[in-house]
């Protein structure tokens, strides 16, 4: 039987789907994304809609055929593979074609009233957007640019912020209603995400073990123990609207409290979600 496959895992490839799934970004020059074909040998290749992608064959990979595919609009169709002799379909690939869509992510370093801070600095910046964009560009075609950066002062004293709800995975945050205002005062467009770095107390037992996110788009991460490189990419996704996945250790959206993820797959279904498309 005809199998597809990626050549990494976070290449936009979701072979648990049915049929497989594969996201291709709409180009205008002509770029393209590969896969490879194995079990294919003497098979015909086509894809059913060349108005949205089409393929061509490249040099074979170590036994494998390998397939160019380039999205001519933002739409989903499917690639077959056939029998030359017989017409029978061996192999049916969806192709889900997107734009890119682009989001602004602003960070705030928060300071307390007693003047205890967030240890992060803004030197870290570009080099989370960068790894923001590796692991969500070639998945969802979703890209990042940074904001705004600035330290910000609210007037409280900060205790614990985050707490864990139970096993839902999700953060809830303290003083909500006071964060409801801090949130309004750095309330921007759609396309903008706000993440707040703010400093951990020591009665705090578990800092940092999940963020807490909310529907416009607002971030709390907590100083700790993990690193932001791992806390934030997930946190996106939940601002995103993807929801937490509790099975599956390799997927950037798995949550557990004892656990870290090994992993930043995107599955299709989180891919369309975080693309904000049906298709």
């Amino acid at each position: 039987m005809p199998q597809w496959k990626a050549p990494i895992e976070e290449w936009g490839f979701d072979g648990t789907a049915t049929p497989p799934w594969f996201m291709v970004k709409q180009t205008f020059h002509g770029e393209s994304k590969t896969l490879n074909l194995d079990f294919a040998n003497g098979k015909l290749v086509r894809s059913v809609n060349e108005r949205i992608v089409t393929i061509r064959e490249l040099l074979p990979d170590a036994g494998s055929r390998v397939f160019g595919f380039s999205g001519r609009s933002p739409h989903r169709t499917r690639i077959e593979v056939r029998d030359p002799k017989t017409n029978g379909l061996e192999s049916t690939l969806e192709v889900s074609v997107k734009s890119k869509k682009t989001y602004i992510i602003n960070f705030f370093f928060v300071e307390d009233k007693s003047r205890d801070r967030t240890i992060h600095q803004p030197s870290i910046l570009d080099g989370l957007i960068d790894k923001l964009n590796t692991i969500y560009n070639d998945q969802t075609n979703v890209f990042f640019e940074l904001g705004g950066s600035e330290d910000f002062k609210i007037d409280i004293t900060l205790s614990d912020v985050v707490y864990e709800r139970g096993d839902a995975g999700e953060g809830g945050l303290y003083d909500k209603h006071i964060w409801k205002k801090i949130f309004a005062k750095t309330r921007g467009r759609l396309d903008e995400l706000n993440v707040f770095f703010v400093p951990a107390h020591p009665v705090d037992k578990n800092p940092n073990a999940i963020p807490y996110t909310d529907d416009e788009r607002n971030c709390v991460i907590e100083d700790g123990k993990e690193f932001i490189e791992i806390i934030l990419p997930h946190a996106v996704g939940r601002m995103l609207g993807c929801p937490p996945d509790f099975k599956n250790k390799h997927h950037l959206m798995f949550f557990d409290f004892n656990l870290r993820r090994d992993g930043n797959f995107i599955p299709k279904h989180c891919a369309n979600i975080m693309n904000s498309s049906s298709i």
